[in-house]
């Protein structure tokens, strides 16, 4: 089905399909998922449907079965991943750790899927897909602790430098520690504090005393009353050490460069996994909702049977999940070839509108590979095109009425109109007189065309 621009503005709003969307988006683990299913939109093709419904009808079976989907660590890794395609990019540990995580996470999928039987191959045909490279995500693992920290086996060179900073800063200390305790250095000793300004380690004198000890003034104390200096003693050593930092921090980048550049040679399979990670949540928020409507996945058809049996509308279910509904009442509809016309009548609040609906919503809900809320041996047609008119469509901007708004656009669908589309048309006489509805209604039967080649046409009628 191709959804054009006026029916996502228009049909879908009307039907109330952007509720359902956020319905399941309340079913996700993940923001991958919940974008994915604003993504999901009807199709028409037969094969691509009833692949849709059978993978969301696998892993229900597997949610009642009381197992669950291993989707722990999903997350949208994309933005990393368009960075790191820059040439000699750097990743910091957190992004390097987030893409390991999203790895681990689709070798978990990959697994689960795998050890499903052939009774779930839609499942198992997904779990294939996934490239989930685990050298990669083993690379950064011994490379990065878990809270961001460069491990010092990261690199050779990296545990070398490290080890010799560990030695200089021992020295620098101890040559300190004996600095303070000498007796006559006691008065010009603010406190026997060794610490650090400017990444060099000083010693705290009296403002008073700044001659009592040769070096260097990198500070003053807030009060102004308190000096930081650097001893000569250990100027040299400061500077060696200086020399050792400025090296780790370069082997550190190299590191990170490094397994940046590991991400980059993987890229492509990555934002595959991703998507893929994607759309297993949105099978996953699919499957959950259908439990919460007890739904079923409906026959499919292409020669125009509707047989839609205790259907009831799905926003009404979760009215009443949630206690602000009354019981909510099953409808059958039934429709095929030698019947394409439906006039529903009755009294004002007799549900004409909510059947409506439900017949508009569920053909959508369908068509998008969810399941239906009806009884089990339910059949849908798939259709090329879907329009409705339901609701007061007033537009004031436009200074149109009601019936003006529908009149102007029942023309611009009309051309549209085929032995392939489902029409719905809420009160065709609404905002006028009733015996012009009854000429529009008259009229458009025979615009439409000849009665062999009538599009569907329900609707409800005024009482």
């Amino acid at each position: 089905m191709e959804i054009t621009q006026e029916m996502d503005a228009h049909t879908l709003s009307s039907l109330e399909y952007d509720e359902i969307v956020s319905l399941l988006k309340g079913f996700t683990s993940s923001e991958l998922g919940r974008r994915e299913c604003e993504r999901i939109r009807p199709l028409s093709d037969p094969r691509q449907v009833g692949k849709l419904l059978g993978e969301v009808t696998a892993l229900k079976e597997i949610l009642e079965g009381e197992a669950d989907l291993p989707l722990r660590g999903m997350a949208d890794i994309e933005p990393i991943l368009q960075r790191a395609r820059i040439e000699g990019a750097i990743l910091p540990p957190p992004e390097l750790l987030a893409m390991a995580a999203s790895v681990r996470t689709s070798g978990s999928l990959k697994r689960f899927f795998r050890e499903l039987d052939e009774h779930f191959a839609p499942l198992k045909e997904i779990g294939e897909a996934f490239s989930a490279p685990a050298q990669l995500a083993q690379e950064i693992e011994q490379a990065i602790g878990p809270g961001g920290e460069i491990y010092d086996e990261a690199s050779p060179h990296l545990k070398d430098l490290r080890g010799k900073i560990n030695k200089v800063r021992e020295a620098i200390q101890e040559r300190l520690e004996a600095l303070v305790r000498r007796k006559e250095l006691q008065e010009v000793l603010q406190d026997e504090v060794i610490t650090q300004r400017n990444g060099r380690s000083v010693i705290l004198i009296r403002a008073d005393a700044k001659g009592g000890i040769k070096g260097i003034v990198h500070d003053y104390s807030q009060s102004r009353m308190s000096l930081y200096v650097e001893p000569m003693e250990v100027v040299e050593r400061n500077n060696e050490l200086n020399v050792l930092v400025r090296e780790e921090r370069e082997e550190e980048e190299k590191i990170l460069r490094r397994l940046a550049a590991l991400v980059r040679e993987r890229r492509e399979e990555l934002l595959r996994d991703l998507a893929l990670q994607a759309r297993v949540d949105a099978i996953y928020a699919k499957a959950r909702l259908s439990i919460f409507l007890n739904g079923v996945p409906p026959a499919l058809n292409t020669e125009g049977r509707v047989r839609i049996t205790a259907a009831r509308h799905p926003l009404l279910i979760q009215a009443r999940q949630e206690g602000k509904g009354d019981e909510v009442v099953p409808i059958d509809l039934n429709l095929d070839r030698s019947q394409r016309i439906l006039v529903i009548s009755g009294a004002n609040t007799g549900g004409k509108t909510v059947a409506l609906k439900t017949l508009g919503l569920l053909t959508l809900m369908a068509q998008a590979g969810l399941h239906i809320p009806a009884a089990p041996d339910s059949e849908v047609n798939l259709f090329q095109a879907i329009f409705a008119s339901i609701g007061d469509e007033q537009n004031l901007q436009e200074h149109l009425s009601t019936f003006s708004s529908f009149v102007l656009w029942l023309n611009r669908v009309l051309d549209r109109i085929d032995d392939t589309a489902l029409l719905l048309i809420d009160e065709i006489g609404v905002g006028t007189e009733y015996s012009q509805g009854a000429a529009l209604a008259m009229g458009l039967w025979i615009i439409s065309g000849r009665e062999a080649d009538m599009p569907w046409l329900p609707a409800t009628s005024t009482p």
